[in-house]
């Protein structure tokens, strides 16, 4: 019920849904309650034949919102119904005289409220014009139905003046502590936005390396044939791998935003590591790293997204062992069956992560950049970003590491990730 399309840089916020929500309950109960106490009281029925349509109508608006998903043209029937059912039953009170025609005071606020600025100018307008007909109307002696004792009507009045001033008081504090918690996820939600872009930075840093490398390389003269087609080869991976990477993130904030579902198929790991692996062999070189490469030798499917798995889960943690490796060192990849998951484990053997970063290091609002043994730059914001896809795809990950200034023999990181294995496309026939 009252389920619509939203956006976080629209005007509508979950606290004018739940307004709505709440005020539609509170009509549904107050509306019949009224019927009832002035057919019984004053013998009130002048008006039902408008009134009943007025209210079966308004109560089915729920319904209308499984065909109408957009909010302003089911929030705006939702409040004007009992508007003008407010309308008539005052007129059938007294009009301008009416004990509780303070209430027609709440409908610029309540318009406001759910509708904005436009709803508020739209409720003034609709106080004003009612105000102005009720004068007429008294003017040219066309009365209501109900006759109120004095007695009575000072009764009415003190009800419906304390009543009032509880909706006001209620009303204004509930919209001011739910646009407050509004505005917090929005600046929450800036701050992620910010951040994202700065791990777009961080994730296509690798790449655009490497293609800065090939074409040096392809513009050099002197390079062998088959230098320049191994350097074109990786040119071509290395931008295409850009686009992915774009079209991920992009996918990434869907998911993060509840638009959008990562697609999960079977991903072959030896097949996404060796591409990545011979992407990086190039960067790997100017450091002369070599990349140690273990396995139990079989074929290893797990289920997921392709990209993400291999462009931003492996990607970040390999290039983070090569940036802060020192020259002529070995990187560990071990891959391998261990009971119904498939572990992946990048061991390097370089400087290591101090304890203070380590404890924040999946934390996307605490940057813990810093340089690597070459002094390459980063943003620190591609680990939380890898740990967010491994957790949508069903699997865990785990980091140990130790400093050089605590252990220089046995200095290095290790990073553990771990997935529920699949079957390959091949075995499965549904595929």
């Amino acid at each position: 019920m009252f389920n619509f399309e939203t956006t976080h840089n629209s005007e509508l916020t979950l606290a004018r849904i739940k307004y709505l929500r709440l005020f539609y309950y509170i009509c549904v109960i107050i509306i019949p309650f009224y019927f009832i106490k002035n057919n019984i009281q004053y013998g009130f029925q002048n008006s039902y034949l408008v009134l009943y349509p007025l209210f079966v109508a308004f109560v089915t608006i729920p319904f209308w919102c499984k065909i109408q998903k957009d909010y302003y043209k089911i929030a705006l029937p939702c409040v004007l119904l009992p508007t003008i059912i407010l309308s008539i039953m005052l007129f059938e009170s007294g009009g301008i005289q009416a004990p509780g025609v303070l209430w027609i005071f709440a409908v610029p606020i309540t318009f406001g409220i759910v509708l904005g600025r436009w709803g508020g100018v739209f409720g003034s307008a609709y106080l004003v014009a009612v105000l102005i007909l009720y004068k007429i109307l008294e003017l040219s002696g066309i009365n209501g139905a109900i006759h109120l004792t004095e007695e009575a009507y000072r009764v009415e009045r003190t009800v419906n003046v304390m009543t009032f001033s509880m909706y006001i008081i209620l009303t204004v504090q509930y919209f001011i502590s739910s646009e407050q918690k509004s505005r917090e996820q929005l600046r929450k939600y800036g701050h992620e936005i910010e951040n994202l872009l700065r791990v777009v930075m961080h994730d296509i840093a690798t790449p655009i390396s490497v293609s800065a490398l090939s074409l040096q390389q392809l513009g050099d003269t002197a390079a062998s044939p088959e230098k320049q087609r191994l350097a074109a080869g990786r040119l071509r991976r290395s931008l295409e791998s850009i686009g992915r990477i774009l079209e991920q993130v992009r996918v990434f904030k869907s998911v993060r935003d509840g638009k959008a579902q990562l697609n999960l198929e079977p991903i072959s790991v030896n097949s996404c590591l060796n591409s990545l692996l011979s992407i990086l062999e190039a960067k790997a070189e100017l450091k002369n790293i070599r990349f140690n490469v273990s396995t139990d030798q079989k074929s290893h499917w797990i289920k997921g997204d392709e990209v993400a798995f291999c462009n931003i889960i492996l990607a970040n943690f390999l290039t983070n062992a090569m940036k802060f490796s020192a020259h002529n060192s070995t990187i560990d990849v071990d891959y391998r069956q261990d009971g119904k998951d498939v572990v992946i484990r990048i061991r390097d053997y370089g400087v290591g992560i101090p304890e203070s970063i380590l404890e924040k290091v999946w934390d996307i609002c605490y940057p813990t950049s810093r340089p690597g043994t070459d002094g390459e730059k980063g943003t620190g914001y591609g680990m939380p970003l890898a740990k967010e896809f491994i957790e949508k795809m069903g699997g865990e990950v785990k980091i140990n590491s130790t400093t050089q200034n605590f252990d220089k023999q046995k200095s290095g990181t290790e990073v553990e990730v771990r997935f529920p294995t699949t079957i390959s496309p091949q075995e499965d026939s549904t595929y």
